[in-house]
């Protein structure tokens, strides 16, 4: 595994994110934009190395529709911290023994992996890391949108947040580690100009997490193929 120190990571990071491209934390060029109404929810967890200095994860994908109903950071938190706690019970889950799941907020994951993501709604993008040895940079960016695609002019709004899971849980397993996470929005532009995606036009983004351990940090690309589709569907 390629470890690098915080100044490393720091020169890095300034690298991906130098003009044209955009951090995902700053404010989009062309406004606000219109109040997302779902989240694309990812929860990686059993974060490890593979023997072979790769770093290999379990990941699984959740879609959550809010309906009419607009979603703000602070309902975004919320709906997460169901959606962290039905994640953890999926993975306490052993599909061998053939019993169901515990029951509670339980949405089921609709994918396991990060290849030929496409995105067709304006929402909220929530990345969940949940392992005791990993976690997400809380003094640098811990996503970026590189430029070897199509540079970030789309992805804004950033921010992060500990998830403070309750204890004795159906999840006791997990209880005694926190979870950390990013949210950040996708306005499905076409450029910074904040135009909207046309009928069937596609534009491929390639993004990186950054996963700290101990003070040493890791890139890991994460979606070599995720991909806005348009136009963006309006909200049921």
């Amino acid at each position: 595994m390629n470890f690098m120190d915080q100044t490393a990571a720091a020169a890095w990071l300034a690298a991906q994110t130098a003009p044209p491209n955009y951090s995902v934390f700053e404010v989009p060029p062309f406004g606000q934009g219109p109040k997302p109404h779902c989240i694309y929810f990812y929860y990686l967890s059993d974060i490890h190395e593979d023997g072979q200095g790769a770093v290999r994860n379990r990941l699984r994908v959740y879609y959550h529709d809010n309906g009419t109903k607009k979603l703000n950071r602070r309902k975004v938190k919320k709906v997460v911290k169901k959606l962290v706690l039905n994640a953890r019970r999926d993975d306490l889950w052993d599909p061998t023994i053939g019993l169901p799941a515990p029951k509670g907020f339980c949405p089921p994951a609709c994918g396991e992996s990060f290849d030929a993501v496409k995105w067709r709604r304006r929402g909220y993008i929530v990345i969940v890391v949940d392992d005791p040895h990993w976690t997400l940079p809380e003094n640098i960016d811990p996503i970026v949108v590189t430029q070897h695609k199509t540079c970030n002019h789309t992805f804004f709004q950033a921010f992060r947040w500990k998830v403070k899971m309750p204890r004795r849980t159906p999840t006791a397993a997990f209880d005694k580690y926190q979870t950390s996470a990013i949210g950040f929005r996708n306005h499905m532009a076409r450029s910074e100009a904040g135009d909207m995606l046309g009928e069937d036009e596609e534009q491929a983004f390639n993004f990186i997490l950054l996963l700290e351990q101990g003070g040493r940090f890791m890139p890991v690309p994460v979606d070599p193929d995720g991909n806005n589709l348009g136009p963006p569907l309006p909200p049921p």
